[in-house]
Parts: C-alpha cells; structure tokens; sequence
C-alpha cells in the first residue's frame, strides 16, 4: 500500500489567509491537488488540516463525500512549520503502508500522471524519489516507510 499525504494545514500567511479555500476554475485550490492524487494509483490519501474547526476540512468533505480512500489528519499547532504536518500525516498512515508520496495541497498542475511516474520509480527503486528541476528539488516527493521515524524525529522547523 502507498499512500498520498496532501499538507493542507499551512496558514497561508504569505497569500494573505486561507489559500487552500480560494477558488482555480471554479473549484477550491486543494481540491484539484485531491483531484489528481485520488485519480492516481495511489492507495490512499490523507489530508492534513489545521486544528479540528479548520474550516477546510468541511471544503474537502463536502467536494469528495463519496471517496473512501480519503481521510484526515490533523495538526493542531499549523505555525510550527511544514514539517509538523509531514509529521502528523506520516503519523496517521496505516501499518501496513510501503511508502508516501508527501504533496503540498497549493500544486494544482502536478496531475496523475506525475503522482503515478513518481510511484513508478519508487516501485523500481524502493528508494525516495525526488523530482529535480535545474538542479533543485522539488515536490511531490516518495518517502519509504522504513524512513518515516526519521522524519519523526525531525524539529518541525527542519
């Protein structure tokens, strides 16, 4: 089983507030993040929302209210960094996950066909895959489950 961690608890300080809610061809941001991950071969997806009134959370039921492979995680303390949600969402996997594919909720344009490539090489590979463009990394990324307590033991500003 690989599973999609999808960030959505970021604040969106910089965009001015609730990025994630804002509308892109009529839809909610995060939405077409979900869109493409559940039309992915990934076996799962949970999303990572702010604390439990985190008004996304109800932007995601109510647009994905039939798709059973989605659930959600939650970081209580959002302001501690991006790092904290990889955390909650690596936390919320299943046992029995291999691997997480970690996809920042504000990427519409990744598409299906970048998640699955993605999984392709870590199928390969049983390693991370990173993509690279110019030399720098980038996102979506693969994290093996025999690494997830790794990242657990990160800072949440690392």
């Amino acid at each position: 089983m690989i599973a999609g961690v999808v960030l959505a608890a970021g604040l969106g300080e910089r965009f001015g507030g609730a990025k994630l809610t804002r509308e892109l061809d009529g839809r909610p941001l995060v939405c077409h993040t979900l869109q493409y991950c559940i039309a992915s071969t990934l076996d799962a997806v949970v999303v990572v929302v702010g604390p439990a009134d985190d008004p996304l959370e109800a932007v995601v039921r109510s647009a994905f209210a039939r798709e059973s492979r989605l659930s959600f995680a939650y970081n209580r303390d959002p302001a501690r960094g991006q790092m904290s949600s990889v955390k909650a969402g690596l936390s919320a996997l299943p046992a029995d996950v291999q691997a997480a594919v970690v996809c920042l909720g504000d990427m519409p344009f990744v598409g299906a066909d970048i998640v699955n490539r993605l999984l392709e090489a870590h199928r390969r590979t049983g390693g991370f895959v990173v993509p690279e463009c110019e030399g720098v990394w980038r996102n979506p990324r693969v994290i093996p489950a025999a690494h997830f307590a790794d990242f657990l033991a990160l800072g949440d500003n690392q």
